[in-house]
């Protein structure tokens, strides 16, 4: 007798792990269990041993906690914002037909490799933003493979596997630098006190990882990857690029560069009307940049959903795909329908 594979929805599987949860914590506190960790004092630069032991959710005091706070706890959760924050963006691309046009340009005489090392590099660079790497960039691989005549799923395998394992890989400056500096120097410290290091005192090696990891699994998604999957079929028509097009790519192009001038303007201290989403409290630029009271970083994403319109709307105005304002509302939230499972 053959048995049926259970398949369960990712819903019921956390509404499954969410119970698992609470059942778990209230054996692990009824047994007492406990776990020690060792930080390092900033002040005195002395080790601290610190205890922490399970907190029960399988008791009165547990369940009138989830209670009281799940809907703050939905509310508070950043992802979910950011989420749909960045979504808005995406769909004024997307709508606009700024994507297509793009993605079939670079693709039309681009060699394959050369495509994927891209996305690959690309998505390594992105993996800076966290979970927000991967809401940008699987519907980025997915399109540009798409519109480069290839199965989509290499491109969502490609994002995916490059933004997950390129964790802490990269050679730009993050909050994660910022902290793992100050780690670093307290654990250094604690050694010899006078011990000093610099911002980018890991750029040589991030460097290297960066291309090498790029080689890697470029290749790998090239000849183990997309051989696998199956060949790409679309009903639509090739898509050729007028005039029309053109001229909407560099439109929308020239207003996202000239928006990207004026924030990097912004994050540069010491010039005139400079430096306002700076954190001017930060004694170190990575501080005054990443910093807990930064505008920029607090601001990242809708700076970002804003570069996506500005894009958006430039190529849509010269393209007359956005004509009127119901064109701007429908832009807006493209992106947003059937995203109830998602936020669910």
């Amino acid at each position: 007798m053959i048995k049926k594979k259970i398949k369960l929805s990712p819903i019921m599987t956390f509404i499954i792990l969410i119970f698992a949860t609470i059942i778990i914590s209230g054996f692990l506190n009824f047994i007492n269990v406990q776990a020690e960790y060792v930080t390092v004092n900033k002040v005195t630069n002395e080790l601290v041993n610190n205890v922490v032991e399970v907190k029960s959710l399988f008791s009165t005091s547990g369940i009138k906690h989830i209670v009281t706070t799940a809907v703050s706890g939905f509310v508070n959760f950043a992802p979910l914002s950011t989420l749909i924050i960045i979504l808005i963006g995406i769909g004024v691309l997307e709508y606009s037909g700024f994507m297509k046009a793009f993605f079939t340009l670079i693709t039309r005489n681009s060699k394959k490799y050369t495509i994927t090392f891209i996305l690959v590099f690309i998505s390594l660079m992105f993996s800076l933003l966290g979970d927000i790497g991967f809401v940008v960039m699987l519907p980025i691989g997915a399109l540009l493979f798409k519109y480069g005549r290839r199965n989509p799923l290499g491109g969502i395998i490609a994002s995916f596997a490059s933004l997950s394992f390129g964790a802490g890989i990269n050679i730009l400056l993050s909050a994660n630098d910022s902290s793992l500096l100050t780690l670093t120097l307290n654990a250094a410290r604690v050694i010899d006190p006078k011990y000093k290091i610099g911002v980018y005192f890991s750029l040589f090696i991030m460097i290297v990882l960066l291309i090498i990891t790029s080689i890697i699994f470029t290749n790998i998604t090239e000849k183990k990857i997309m051989p696998k999957l199956n060949r790409y079929e679309s009903n639509e028509e090739e898509f050729k690029i007028t005039n029309k097009e053109l001229r909407g790519l560099i439109i929308g192009l020239a207003l996202g560069f000239i928006y990207l001038l004026i924030v990097i303007y912004m994050i540069i201290p010491n010039l005139p009307l400079s430096g306002a989403l700076l954190d001017h409290n930060g004694t170190k630029y990575i501080d005054m940049l990443f910093g807990s009271n930064s505008l920029f970083n607090k601001g990242f994403i809708f700076i970002v959903t804003l570069l996506f319109s500005i894009i958006g709307f430039g190529y849509g105005f010269m393209t007359k795909t956005i004509r009127n304002n119901k064109n701007i509302a429908d832009s807006l939230g493209y992106s947003l329908d059937g995203i109830g499972s998602i936020i669910v």
